[in-house]
This record gives C-alpha cells, sequence and structure tokens, in this order.
C-alpha cells in the first residue's frame, strides 16, 4: 500500500510492524542520486549478488525478496521532492513509479505465474512522509 502521512504520524504508522518481521528502508535527502540509492537498497534489502545495478534489476528485485527473511518490506521517503536531487527528474519519477509498481504486485491477490511462491503473504508498503 502507498500512504501518505505527516512526520508526526509516521512513530504511531511504524509501531503496527513487528520488529524482527520488518524490513525497514528510509529514504531521505542524503540519497542524491541513482548510484547511492542503489547501493543503499543492495545493502538494506540485502539484495541478491546478480543484481544489475539499473532500474530493470531494481524493479526485479522489488517483485521477487525470495531472499529476504522478513514477511513485511516497508519504504519511508521523507521528503519525497528533496531526494535523487543531483540527478534528472526523469529518475526520480522513475524511481516513484517502481515503487508504486511493487505496491501494486505484492497488494494483488492474483500471482498466476508463481512469482510470490517464496512470499505469498509479504507486505510491502510506502510511506511518502512530508513536515
Amino acid at each position: 500500500m502507498i500512504y501518505q502521512v505527516e512526520k508526526k504520524q509516521l512513530n504511531e504508522k511504524l509501531q503496527y510492524y513487528d520488529e524482527e518481521k520488518t524490513k525497514i528502508v528510509f529514504i531521505d535527502e542524503k540519497i542524491e542520486d541513482v548510484a547511492t540509492l542503489f547501493n543503499m537498497l543492495y545493502e538494506e534489502l540485502c539484495f541478491p549478488d546478480y543484481f544489475g545495478w539499473n532500474w530493470n534489476a531494481l524493479n526485479d528485485c522489488l517483485r521477487d525478496f525470495c531472499w529476504l527473511q522478513e514477511d513485511f518490506v516497508a519504504f519511508v521517503i521523507i521528503n519525497k521532492q528533496k531526494i535523487l536531487s543531483k540527478d534528472p527528474s526523469f529518475q526520480k519519477d522513475a524511481f516513484f513509479e517502481y515503487l508504486q509498481d511493487a505496491s501494486d504486485f505484492w497488494d494483488d491477490p492474483n500471482d498466476e505465474f508463481g512469482y510470490k511462491q517464496n512470499h505469498p503473504n509479504l507486505a510491502f508498503d510506502v510511506y511518502y512522509v512530508e513536515d
């Protein structure tokens, strides 16, 4: 699911996740370019070594998670207009589009190709946080 929340509401929303079963990824204005974003996601989400360091590879990983032990993935995007500030705006647009696509994928109960077999109940949430 995709949520728009105010900063003061964030802790309340995140308290509902079981810390042992949730991978929370915080992204803010310190992530100034795509290379930094990919590197951080690779580390935070423990992407496999075959991660290709491009948008298609990110899209694939956000729809797989076979390596992930957690049952919940939550992205927390703080001040989304300020991230990827050193890159052209289409890079930021691509990132938000892939997050939306991944959220839609995991929210959809249908899995006709068996992509969700490793994590049939995984929840993928994105929080856009503004002051």
